[in-house]
């Protein structure tokens, strides 16, 4: 290949002109120019500048988005009954009303506040903290909190985590009525101290749980039970309870078994005279002694 003045020939063979090749040249110094010009110390702090302001843009969309937008992309998922009101807040933290209403009934499920983890993106996981205030006012004794982890890998499944507080057993019976109706009326005090909790989305007990709940003061359609704790485990096709429970003078231990189908209980009492023993014992129990009665039932929800 060679230059001459009349431009370039390779093997004696004109390939282009001058004129061309000067364009050519031109072009290629423009862009060298160019390249040099966006070296330039300045350039690049502008540039920087720029891409960090739209990085700062986007983030600061993301974390102002309201908490109506979360309410429309969970909307399809909800129950068909559970009825979602006074979004507040933001897609990070926020609160929210829930009501189940159905055409004959309309059961308020109180308050949801909600506060995500976004730090656990890190570890893979999904994590927001819960509280829940069951009753008509935010009362502090009257509130259940957990902390929820989904696995960003496993969507199906969540994990709870410290899941404790107390409401009354007359608030949750009117809550259980939602699914199954409660006959008669409730006193006492619920309080959960669960551990762990592992559930998967299409099934209707959970596969793991570690802890215990408590009631006090317990009281339905006549039966006291001044103490007793229950005690849940997944057992094959069961959600099982082991209850302990009683007084200073009787004694109650034994078991209940459910899910969504059926359920089984299984219960003995044993008191330290014949005249300790409760007095819906009677009614209720199988005496197998004075100071002593067992109570066995199953049946189908």
């Amino acid at each position: 290949m060679a230059l001459t003045d009349g431009g370039c020939r390779v093997d004696g063979q004109k390939v282009f002109g001058a004129e061309e090749l000067g364009y050519r040249t031109e072009k290629r110094g423009i862009r060298l120019q160019s390249l040099e010009n966006l070296n330039r110390p300045g350039v690049k702090a502008y540039w920087r500048r720029g891409i960090l302001f739209c990085l700062v843009v986007v983030v600061s969309l993301i974390y102002h988005l309201p908490a109506s937008w979360l309410a429309a992309q969970i909307a399809p998922a909800l129950p068909k009954y559970l009825v979602t009101s006074m979004w507040q807040g933001t897609l990070w933290q926020g609160q929210v009303t829930l009501n189940w209403q159905t055409p004959q009934t309309r059961v308020h499920l109180g308050r949801l506040q909600w506060q995500v983890k976004p730090w656990q993106v890190l570890f893979l996981e999904g994590g927001v903290a819960v509280q829940w205030a069951p009753g008509q006012e935010a009362a502090l004794q009257e509130t259940i909190q957990a902390e929820l982890t989904v696995q960003l890998f496993s969507p199906d499944r969540i994990h709870i985590t410290a899941l404790q507080g107390q409401m009354p057993v007359a608030r949750m019976a009117q809550i259980l009525a939602v699914y199954q109706p409660l006959p008669g009326a409730f006193e006492g005090m619920l309080a959960l101290d669960i551990r762990s909790l592992d559930w998967r989305f299409a099934d209707a007990l959970p596969e793991a749980v570690n802890g215990q709940i408590t009631l006090s003061n317990f009281n339905a359609m006549g039966v006291e039970i001044p103490q007793m704790t229950l005690v849940p485990k997944r057992e094959e096709a069961l959600l099982v309870l082991s209850m302990q429970g009683g007084d200073s003078h009787w004694h109650l231990q034994g078991s209940a078994g459910l899910n969504a189908q059926r359920y089984e209980i299984d219960a003995a009492i044993k008191a330290d005279s014949e005249a300790a023993m409760p007095s819906w014992g009677a009614w209720l129990l199988r005496k197998t002694s004075p100071m002593e009665a067992v109570f066995s039932q199953a049946g189908r929800w």
